[in-house]
């Protein structure tokens, strides 16, 4: 449903895709783990992730006030992927209200049918998983799914290569293994 129906467009997801991950999730993600004390660093680093941050939104806004959506006239999977890092810019101190065109598809996406928030979407990972014996969570952050899997009877081993996760999750155990792999 969200893939690229020729192969130029398929090229241009993927494109997107790399884009998110080099140029938007890392400044915003950076930024929001400093926020709720992930990581630390000065504020030098942190305006230096801000302004990255700003940059990258800037060109998501302008490519958004071509079309409705990333690559045109429906959302594929670049969109998905850019929206899951949107979504934590509150917690990054970043103010979306600069960028209307990132704003307004930012109302457009959570308008989709079938749209939830992790809060939203994490029962259904309950009831996905329930009755598993033994449960591996790759790339298990700070161990939310790991901790709700465990606290259901399941023997779960989180992983995850970011050693402060795996800190966190350790700290808040739940009866879950943590691993960092690497």
């Amino acid at each position: 449903k969200f893939d690229g129906k020729s192969a130029f467009e398929k090229h241009r997801i993927r494109e997107w895709l790399f884009w998110q991950w080099d140029k938007l999730a890392l400044p915003i993600f950076r930024l929001r783990a400093r926020a709720r004390g992930f990581r630390q660093f000065g504020d030098e680093v942190r305006n230096m992730y801000d302004t990255e941050a700003k940059a990258a939104l800037s060109v998501l806004e302008h490519e958004l006030g071509k079309n409705e959506w990333i690559l045109g006239k429906r959302p594929t999977i670049a969109d998905v992927g850019c929206f899951a890092v949107i979504r934590y810019l509150a917690e990054a101190n970043i103010d979306l209200s600069p960028y209307p065109n990132v704003l307004a598809w930012k109302k457009r996406f959570e308008a989709l049918p079938g749209f939830g928030t992790p809060e939203q979407i994490l029962p259904m990972a309950l009831d996905e998983l329930s009755g598993f014996g033994r449960v591996l969570d790759v790339g298990c952050g700070d161990g939310q799914i790991s901790r709700m899997m465990a606290a259901a009877g399941s023997r779960v081993v989180g992983i995850d290569p970011t050693w402060n996760q795996i800190r966190v999750a350790h700290e808040r155990n739940g009866g879950a293994t943590f691993v960092q792999s690497g």
